[in-house]
């Protein structure tokens, strides 16, 4: 009887010795992986034979269920990969009006562990490469490395902040004055009011340097010296409001650009985006999501000028959405964008349809 005890101690410890070393898997396997491990010590556990043999168990238990909760926490990431396909009817945004089709291929990785109630954080690395058929003038490979804490400042749980920073690098293979590195400084606030209500808004600087790209004088000669660089402000406010499966949500974005290009200030404008988003979930355990967002843009130029006067855009843009969930981690996409410009110089209207279909994969 004794070496059978000691057998199934021995196997108990090679269990929950291999157990340690698992990955962290979605939250609804993790809940089975602990049910079902919560069974098998229980199996495993030679019956208490008093009352007090049965309170150092259950403290046992419960320093286990505490230990392999925290080492979740702690160890828990998000992966996410996916291929798309599309094609879309104006590359150029111009008013020749030439499309092509584009393959896609998007990944990102992310560390998000939580230390305590008060303070997390969320760090990883993101990259979408587009490869255009015949336009590859526009073909580019984007990619950033990002960093922020997670602060949960009350004991409710409400409300959260997220200051943070990232770094992108965005390439053109076949067009190098394109191309550009942007560092990014973020904070992000997100509240919550009951169930049915939530509202926040964000603030970001950033600074924007061209690889090739030189910055022009008065008199519309490049600097030898100097390449163009673009800083940034811009913040945005929205409110949130569910009605059970479907969503309502309002949203206000404004931004400023400053660039040291000197002709015409021709990259200095300032833009203002108001857009609303209507989103529901349909079947079984909601496996599909639908959305819709309208939005408009007007963006106003400090000097460019348009005959007599500043220049100005007026951009309207609709949007169509839909995820549906085939069978977990594998999702389908496809999403329509339509987009018009109007604006008081006639050689640059012009109008822009995308249709993307896509697959993805999420852990």
């Amino acid at each position: 009887m004794r070496s059978k005890i000691i057998l199934l101690i021995f196997g108990f410890f090679l269990f929950t010795l291999g157990s340690s070393y698992a990955q962290v898997e979605p939250e609804q396997k993790q809940e089975r992986r602990e049910a079902q491990k919560e069974e098998r010590r229980e199996e495993l556990a030679a019956p208490p034979e008093t009352a007090k043999d049965i309170i150092e168990q259950l403290k046992e238990r419960a320093l286990i269920k505490l230990k392999e909760k925290r080492r979740q926490m702690l160890l828990k990431t998000k992966l996410s990969a996916g291929i798309l396909y599309g094609f879309e009817t104006n590359v150029n945004q111009d008013a020749e009006t030439k499309g092509d089709y584009y393959v896609e291929e998007d990944f990102s990785l992310s560390w998000v562990p939580t230390f305590n109630k008060y303070l997390g954080l969320n760090t990883g690395y993101w990259l979408v490469n587009q490869s255009y058929f015949e336009q590859t003038d526009s073909s580019s490979l984007d990619h950033a490395l990002n960093f922020s804490l997670v602060l949960t400042p009350f004991e409710s749980g409400k409300l959260k902040l997220e200051p943070g920073l990232e770094h992108e690098w965005l390439w053109y293979p076949t067009s190098k004055e394109s191309s550009y590195e942007n560092q990014k400084y973020f904070l992000k606030l997100k509240h919550y009011i009951g169930k049915k209500w939530n509202y926040g808004g964000s603030y970001e600087y950033s600074e924007k340097t061209y690889d090739d790209k030189k910055a022009r004088n008065q008199e519309k000669m490049s600097s030898p010296d100097i390449v163009r660089e673009d800083t940034r402000h811009s913040a945005d406010v929205y409110i949130t409001r569910y009605f059970g499966k479907l969503s309502l949500k309002v949203k206000y974005k404004i931004y400023e650009n400053f660039s040291n290009e000197q002709y015409m200030e021709y990259y200095d404008y300032y833009s203002y985006k108001p857009s609303i988003t209507l989103s529901r979930t349909f079947l079984k355990d909601d496996r599909l999501y639908v959305s819709f967002s309208p939005s408009f843009e007007r963006k106003n130029y400090h000097h460019r000028t348009a005959v007599d006067t500043a220049r100005y855009d007026d951009i309207t843009t609709l949007t169509t959405a839909a995820y549906y969930t085939i069978k977990k981690p594998f999702t389908l996409s496809y999403k329509f964008t339509y987009k018009k410009v109007q604006t008081n110089v006639a050689t640059s209207r012009y109008k822009d349809i995308t249709n993307v279909v896509g697959l993805t994969v999420d852990f």
